[in-house]
């Protein structure tokens, strides 16, 4: 599903693309996509239970975890996976994680921000392809020019 809505998101060049022309509508249809496919992964987990339960000892090891001693809730929720983004597990991974890069470098020395400017000159570049909507209409257009602006000042950073 995600192979699906990620070839239909993608722009062509030279080729029509009605979709990106919807303004707000395709605001929205990105979002029920986004919900559709976290539906669908959320569906997955939930049908595969058995096969995460055994891996994490049927909850038992989070049971106790959380104190309880009684076993009327082990095995009753529905466990997530580390893989499943956004999870508990996944963020209490990533926080292990930054312990250890902690650990190794030391804390932290500055906290850097990093903003977009609807103006820069690659949005509007491309934007002038659309005369009739505005950058908020486009925001994977605005997305995808940040993501490329902070990969070149990671780069840069790890040249010096």
């Amino acid at each position: 599903m995600l192979a699906y809505y990620a070839y239909q998101l993608h722009h062509r060049v030279n080729e029509y693309n009605l979709i990106f022309r919807g303004g707000r509508l395709f605001q929205q249809y990105v979002v029920g996509v986004f919900c559709c496919i976290k539906q669908n992964r959320l569906d997955f987990v939930r049908k595969k239970q058995s096969d995460i339960q055994s891996d994490y000892l049927s909850g038992l090891y989070d049971a106790i975890s959380r104190g309880e001693r009684d076993g009327h809730e082990v095995g009753g929720r529905i466990i997530l996976p580390m893989y499943f983004t956004r999870g508990p597990r996944y963020m209490y991974a990533h926080y292990l994680d930054a312990l250890a890069i902690c650990r190794k470098l030391g804390n932290p020395q500055f906290f850097i921000t990093f903003t977009c400017n609807v103006n820069w000159p690659e949005i509007n570049r491309y934007m002038a392809q659309y005369p009739e909507l505005t950058t908020s209409d486009r925001a994977d257009v605005v997305f995808r020019v940040f993501e490329q602006k902070i990969k070149l000042f990671v780069a840069f950073l790890k040249k010096e």
